[in-house]
C-alpha cells in the first residue's frame, strides 16, 4: 500500500489530480512502517537505480528508462523525491549550476512535463545566462503545467537581451501574449497581466502605438495603479510630450507612489529632454510650440502685408 509520500511522483507526472485541500486534510496518513528503499546488494545490472547512488556529476545517467521506471514505481518515486530534495538545496544555497543539473535530470524522467525546465530557465537566469534560459523557458512552453508565469519570464527574459529583438522574435513574442490572453480570459488579473506584458513590449521596443494600447486598459482598468502612471509617463516621454509627463509625475505623488519611484521618473525626465531636439525644447508642453510657431508666421505674413501696403502706397 502507497503512503501519501509515493504519490508525489505521479502528481509530478500528472497521472493523478492534487486532492483539494479538504480532502488532503481528511486523509489520515497509515501507521505502518514505510517501505525499506532498495537494498544495494540487491540491484541488479538494468534494475532502476536505488536512492542514494544518484550520479552527483551527473545526475541525468541516473534516471532510468520509462520502461525501468513503470516496473518499479515505489523507487522510481524515492528517486524523484531525492532529486527534487537536492535541487532545491542548491537553490537554497545558491548553487544555481548545481540546480540545473537536477532538474535536467528531473526534466529526464518527466518530459511531457514543465515544471523541471521552468526551474532551469530560472536557474540560468540567477547565473545570468540569458540564452540558456531562454532555451530553457521555450521548452516549458510547449509542454503540460505550463503556467502563465512561465509565459511572461520568457517575454522579459527575450527583452532583457542587450540587442533588440528581430522582426521574427517581435512576432514570437506578440505570438507568445496572444496566446497567453487566450489562455487566461476577460478576468481583470488575467487583462492586467497581458496588459503589462504588452506595455513592456512596447517600452523595449520603444513603440508609442503598443504603449498607447496597453495604457488605456491600465487606466480603464485601474487608474490609479503604480503601473498605470509609470507607463503613461513613458508613453509621454516617448512622444516628447513632457508638460504631460511631469503632470504625470505630480500626480504620481498625489497618489501616494514612492518617493524613490517619482524622484526616478524627474531624473529621467530631465535627461530624455536633454536629449530631445531643440524644438521640442523650447516648451515642456508642444502645443505651446505649435502655437508659437503659428504667432511667429502670423505676425511675417503681418509684416509682409504692411510691407506690401507701403510700397503700393509709394508708388
Amino acid at each position: 500500500m502507497l503512503n501519501l509520500r509515493h504519490l508525489s511522483w505521479f502528481f509530478l507526472c500528472g497521472l493523478v489530480a492534487a486532492p483539494s485541500a479538504a480532502l488532503a486534510q481528511s486523509v489520515v496518513e497509515p501507521q505502518e512502517p514505510a517501505p525499506q528503499r532498495l537494498d544495494l546488494a540487491t540491484v541488479q545490472k538494468g534494475d532502476l537505480t536505488a536512492a542514494g547512488t544518484i550520479d552527483e556529476e551527473h545526475p541525468e545517467r541516473s534516471v532510468p528508462t520509462p520502461e525501468q521506471a513503470l516496473r518499479r514505481p515505489l523507487e522510481m518515486g524515492y528517486l524523484m523525491m531525492d532529486l527534487i530534495a537536492r535541487a532545491e538545496a542548491a537553490s537554497q544555497r545558491g548553487d544555481h549550476a548545481g540546480a540545473v543539473k537536477y532538474y535536467q535530470a528531473i526534466a529526464k524522467a518527466v518530459p511531457e512535463r514543465a515544471v523541471a525546465w521552468s526551474k532551469i530557465c530560472r536557474a540560468y537566469k540567477e547565473l545570468g545566462e540569458i540564452d540558456l534560459a531562454l532555451d530553457a523557458c521555450k521548452q516549458a512552453l510547449g509542454r503540460g503545467g505550463v503556467t502563465a508565469e512561465d509565459h511572461a519570464m520568457y517575454v522579459r527574459l527575450r527583452l532583457a537581451r542587450a540587442q533588440r529583438p528581430s522582426d521574427a522574435e517581435i512576432e514570437e513574442l506578440d505570438a507568445v501574449v496572444t496566446h497567453l490572453e487566450q489562455e487566461l480570459g476577460v478576468e481583470l488579473p488575467a487583462k492586467t497581466t497581458i496588459a503589462q506584458l504588452r506595455c513592456e513590449i512596447g517600452l523595449r521596443l520603444e513603440d508609442a502605438a503598443r504603449l498607447r494600447g496597453c495604457v488605456e486598459v491600465f487606466r480603464a482598468l485601474l487608474p490609479h495603479d503604480p503601473r498605470t502612471y509609470t507607463y503613461a509617463w513613458a508613453l509621454a516621454v516617448e512622444e516628447h510630450d513632457f508638460a504631460r509627463a511631469e503632470q504625470i509625475v505630480e500626480d504620481a505623488k498625489q497618489a501616494g507612489l514612492p518617493r524613490s519611484a517619482t524622484q526616478e521618473m524627474e531624473t529621467r525626465l530631465e535627461s530624455e529632454r536633454a536629449k530631445a531636439p531643440f524644438w521640442f525644447r523650447l516648451s515642456a508642453d508642444w502645443s505651446l510650440v505649435l502655437g508659437a510657431a503659428t504667432a511667429l508666421l502670423l505676425a511675417l505674413t503681418f509684416t509682409w502685408m504692411g510691407r506690401r501696403g507701403a510700397l503700393r502706397t509709394t508708388t
